[in-house]
């Protein structure tokens, strides 16, 4: 596989977040539950990067949603996203 995109969407009631890997979509997973994104949001990056062939390894990049949607949804993407970026060294899209 390609280096792989993370896509984290939080913006919406959707918490939801996908692997891309430069073709097609190659894992998904959304929860549609409301005031739930902190507390579901690092749980389902960590199951989609265990899934990952390569782990952290394959993972090139993060996109987050840029909304419109919820401040604090936004916020708690965007801060899950910029934390998985620093600590793996990624980019930021």
């Amino acid at each position: 596989m390609k280096r792989a995109l993370l896509a984290v969407e939080t913006a919406s009631e959707v918490c939801g977040i996908a692997l891309h890997d430069g073709e097609m979509v190659v894992y998904e997973a959304v929860l549609r539950l409301r005031q739930m994104h902190a507390r579901a949001l690092v749980p389902l990056v960590a199951a989609a990067v265990e899934w990952l062939p390569g782990g952290w390894e394959a993972l090139g990049a993060v996109a987050v949603s840029a909304g419109p949607g919820s401040y604090t949804g936004l916020r708690i993407g965007v801060s899950a996203a910029k934390g998985v970026c620093a600590a793996r060294d990624l980019e930021l899209v």
